[in-house]
């Protein structure tokens, strides 16, 4: 440190400031020179501004070479950019259709892989600008979905739709024991709600990825989706870091800071609640399972959809006689190929139906709002309006147009299906259409609940009720109440659970 103490060095002349009385040269007047006249820059001037430097020279002679030079390099850095938005939107538009997600596919957003990769690119951006992106991430990561059309019930096969397990391993295995589970002649169909409630939800996500076993995502899978899916953004490669920090310093000022970060999580989330908890301590491989599960699975063989929730066969705020409702449009159809109109006909109901296109209806809806203001709402209160279940039969009744061979249950009994034309019997408000399946979970209060083209089988195990699957197939060996699904007899087999699952 310098010592401001210390005697002057004498060999150091010291300072004489100059007397009161002494002059200093006056500068001179500068000489008047004209107004400047500023140069009107052009758009090309405002996007790729001429480099202000010269180019690398120190002779004089070569100062004549400036301009070349900077329109040389205004030129080379128009040619990247255009060649870049070329290559962007060759590789948007050379996509396979099957596999075409836009542009954001590009830059890693909203794959199946997960946001992981992306999260840079919001970090960067939300330091930018300083905002808060969260309302601009894809954080749901969702499939609307999936056709299984390798569903094969010949030569001793199965499929086994099996109801909500959260997190109840061990009545899983026992099921899975009771049933005589075999990973070559069987294929499991879940019904969603793997976890959150009971007791083991990272077994039941090992044993599911383990056999990648088909299903639908449920309400509770989604919020478990959706924290990840946060956590892996707002925290980059090192998210577990990153989110166990927060968690240490309370929940005081983590909003606060969240914001101030640009990253703060929606609204209604619970932080450290328990979908939270299994979305921190879940592995990438059970993570990649979930986000492949879709909102819907179409079995075509089976004229069947699998949800979470349910469905709705039409649009409630339109009459029944409405000529864009889907059924009415089925009957109208002429197909040359009747199993391909079929086809169609179900899929016109996921797709055309306005309710049906929103998330909310296929994982948290139970009952439907048919009349008054309300009309054509959902709701996940199973007892306010009508269970969507009784809507979904009604019309499906209407439904003549059916395959001579096609058994369906009423009132526990087996009865046969109409089959088009040849009954003279049909009521005035039959329709030449064919009736599609729902298989769905979600609504323990009403526990198992079998109608002639639905099948509720949620029997609430992790409430200590009962774990419950229906075995199409094969059922040597099975003993319980028996069911039909599209002209196939099926088998109800269950085993009893205690609280939260065990």
């Amino acid at each position: 440190m310098e010592d401001y103490n210390r005697p002057p060095d004498p060999s150091v002349p010291a300072y004489d400031p100059p007397s009161s009385s002494s002059t200093y040269p006056q500068p001179r007047s500068a000489p008047s020179r004209p107004p400047l006249t500023r140069h009107r820059q052009s758009i090309m001037d405002e996007l790729i501004p001429l480099p202000t430097s010269s180019p690398p020279s120190s002779s004089e002679s070569n100062s004549s070479l400036l301009i070349p030079y900077n329109v040389l390099r205004r030129t080379g850095s128009l040619a990247i950019i255009i060649v870049f938005l070329l290559s962007t939107i060759f590789l948007a538009t050379t996509e396979p259709q099957h596999r075409r997600t836009g542009l954001r596919a590009i830059f890693g957003v909203g794959s199946d892989a997960g946001i992981g990769g992306a999260g840079w690119v919001a970090q960067d951006l939300t330091e930018a600008i300083g905002g808060d992106l969260t309302n601009k991430i894809d954080f749901d990561q969702y499939v609307k979905m999936r056709t299984v059309s390798d569903a094969d019930l010949s030569d001793g096969k199965r499929i086994i739709f099996i109801g909500d397990i959260h997190g109840s391993f061990d009545p899983l295995q026992r099921l899975l024991s009771k049933l005589q589970y075999n990973t070559k002649t069987d294929t499991i169909i879940h019904v969603g709600d793997l976890i959150a409630k009971g007791e083991k939800n990272i077994p039941v996500l090992d044993w599911m990825e383990m056999f990648n076993v088909l299903g639908v995502r449920g309400n509770h899978d989604q919020p478990v989706i959706q924290w990840r899916a946060w956590m892996e953004w707002a925290g980059g490669k090192d998210w577990q870091d990153y989110v166990d920090n927060l968690d240490a310093g309370g929940q005081g000022g983590l909003m606060h800071a969240l914001k101030g970060s640009g990253k703060a999580y929606p609204k209604g989330w619970e932080w450290g609640g328990e979908h939270w908890k299994i979305a921190r301590h879940m592995l990438p491989k059970h993570y990649e399972y979930l986000l492949k599960l879709p909102l819907t699975l179409h079995i075509p063989s089976l004229h069947t959809f699998v949800v979470h929730a349910g469905l709705l066969p039409m649009d409630p705020t339109k009459s029944l006689t409405d000529p864009t409702q889907p059924l009415n449009v089925a009957a109208q159809s002429q197909f040359t190929d009747p199993y391909a109109g079929r086809i169609t006909e179900e899929l016109s109901i996921l797709m055309s139906v306005p309710q049906n296109a929103d998330p909310y209806t296929l994982i948290e809806m139970r009952s439907v709002y048919t009349h008054g203001k309300k009309a054509g709402k959902v709701t996940k209160n199973g007892k306010k309006g009508k269970p969507w279940s009784d809507v979904w039969n009604k019309e499906m009744k209407r439904c003549s147009r059916a395959s001579s061979e096609e058994l369906e249950e009423r009132d526990g009994e087996v009865w046969q299906a109409r089959s088009g034309d040849d009954n003279d019997e049909q009521d005035e408000s039959s329709m030449n259409c064919s009736p599609v399946n729902v298989v769905y979970g979600h609504a323990a209060g009403r526990g198992l609940d079998i109608k002639k083209y639905s099948k509720g089988i949620d029997t609430g195990c992790v409430y200590g009720r009962q774990l419950t699957a229906l075995v199409l197939g094969d059922q040597k060996g099975l003993t319980g109440s028996s069911v039909h699904l599209a002209g196939h007899k099926g088998v109800l087999v269950s085993v009893d659970c205690r609280e939260g699952g065990l």
